[in-house]
């Protein structure tokens, strides 16, 4: 049903993205890839957006049901105050209550369910789409099997990622909110707006940048498996997009090809680049990359490289 609708939609989704582009091979490739993959980006933007107002309604809902949960943190605060000021006396940080910031935040680990699952189905729509078109065009008459114990497992494996990622960046911004409030002394319906702010930035910005980054990551990864099962492909080219960053551009330009299953890049790399007259650094934290996106709402992808 998804990859139906995906169907139905993805060249009207796409017009506005693609106008414009010389048509040399790079662009016509990238151009090809944004078509399959935007369509997913924006359904599944939408059900991000649709998952944190439920977070919110939750957290809403579970402040009203306990306000004095309120009066509660104010003691905490003054308690942990107190200690920094007289760090000798019997207060210690086992003393203090801890169950305030509970009984207001959303559940965790069913958010953490339910975010994963809906990737899931994300992520393995778009995969096994670009895997299929991709092993097609290099093989023709084999179907791309997406029920092999690599894919799915790269599938369970980054739909779990991408949701304990994003909900704990989700209950830190809160705590950070709700604490800073609870020491200025605000009430209910002041703790309540910066309910609001944390959840209105996630609508506005954090879905569509999660939807991108992790449909392209669930993109690349299918042209990878495709190359893999088609006996035809020994590598990879990291293809930039249309406005890519000095760090894209410096891999595109300078060290562009890998053998298929080899990183660009592993966790805990750092990737120095010129840019101007000067160079920037990038940390590589979330994981090993090997293949885009390099950084959040990259929209490079790979080409393949045939044996010879």
């Amino acid at each position: 049903m998804l990859l139906k609708q995906i169907k139905q939609n993805e060249n009207f989704l796409v017009d506005e993205i693609l106008a414009g582009l010389d048509d040399d091979r790079g662009l016509i490739i990238w151009r090809n890839f944004i078509r399959r993959t935007r369509p997913y980006e924006i359904k599944f933007t939408k059900v991000l957006k649709g998952l944190f107002r439920q977070q919110e309604k939750e957290v809403l809902a579970n402040m009203r049901a306990h306000p004095k949960a309120v009066e509660d943190a104010h003691i905490d605060i003054a308690k942990r105050r107190y200690l920094i000021d007289f760090p000798n006396v019997e207060i210690t940080e086992r003393s203090i209550k801890q169950n305030w910031l509970s009984a207001w935040l959303f559940a965790e680990m069913m958010w953490r369910k339910r975010f994963s699952n809906n990737g899931k189905i994300f992520i393995g729509g778009v995969l096994e789409d670009v895997g299929q078109s991709e092993l097609t065009n290099l093989v023709v008459g084999i179907d791309f099997d997406v029920s092999s114990p690599a894919v799915q497992d790269f599938i369970s494996k980054n739909a779990d990622k991408f949701s304990f990622a994003v909900n704990k960046e989700t209950i830190d911004s809160l705590r950070k909110q709700l604490i800073a409030g609870v020491k200025l002394g605000e009430s209910i319906p002041e703790l309540t707006k910066r309910v609001n702010k944390v959840f209105g930035f996630a609508e506005k910005y954090r879905a569509t940048r999660i939807a991108r980054t992790e449909i392209i990551r669930g993109a690349n990864a299918g042209a990878e498996f495709a190359y893999i099962q088609s006996g035809v492909v020994k590598g990879k080219e990291w293809l930039v997009s249309a406005g890519a960053c000095d760090f894209c551009l410096f891999i595109s330009e300078e060290m562009n090809q890998r053998d298929l299953g080899e990183p660009f890049f592993k966790q805990g790399d750092t990737l120095t680049v010129p840019s101007g007259d000067r160079t920037i650094s990038m940390e590589i934290d979330y994981g090993d990359i090997e293949f885009p996106p390099l950084h959040p709402s990259c929209k490079c992808t790979i080409i393949a490289v045939l044996k010879e």
